[in-house]
């Protein structure tokens, strides 16, 4: 028997800034080495895959990720995810690493064209008309981000109080209580 298994944090965007908010993303969720996928794939093979976006508008946004997961994995694989959402509050990342794969990728966008379209339209229609400069992101894209702006994000972003998680599955096999524990671990 499988679950779906779906989790999202809400996250104030006039509080945590675009640079920072992507630095997070690209830590946890972009690539075969991110730490998500290395935690719940590389190290112990509960999944396969997980699909995740990160969703922003002028005002709010959400990290989200969505995975399937075998019953007897289900509660050890929250367990994993909230032990990387806490590996990321304190600072245990290679943050150098991370900043330099952010700068490769926009550059990577200006040969997509349609990524570069697709960027460029979500930045004029959804978050209120704003040019996209791509000297300035090149050159102050990664000024503002040290592993302590990071990890305060981190903390904020990350808590409980942000956190839906929704299971899909047989409702009688699920570790309720088990899980809220675990959940508690984020604060």
């Amino acid at each position: 028997s499988f679950y779906n298994v779906f989790i999202s944090f809400d996250v104030d965007t006039a509080v945590h800034n675009n640079n920072i908010r992507d630095i997070l993303y690209r830590t946890l969720f972009t690539g075969n080495d991110s730490l998500i996928n290395d935690a719940l794939s590389e190290k112990t093979g509960y999944i396969y895959n997980f699909s995740s976006f990160l969703e922003q508008y002028s005002n709010i946004g959400r990290f989200c990720f969505d995975y399937e997961i075998e019953k007897e994995n289900l509660v050890k694989s929250i367990e994993a995810v909230v032990n990387v959402l806490n590996q990321i509050k304190s600072g245990d990342f290679d943050l150098e690493s991370q900043i330099r794969k952010e700068m490769n990728s926009i550059e990577f966008m200006l040969d997509d064209i349609d990524d570069l379209n697709w960027t460029m339209a979500y930045n004029g229609h959804i978050l209120e008309g704003k040019n996209i400069n791509f000297e300035e992101i090149l050159s102050n894209k990664c000024k503002d981000i040290d592993l302590e702006a990071v990890m305060s994000a981190a903390r904020d972003i990350f808590s409980k109080r942000n956190l839906t998680l929704n299971i899909g599955g047989n409702k009688k096999h699920i570790d309720v209580e088990k899980i809220g524990k675990i959940t508690d671990l984020l604060n």
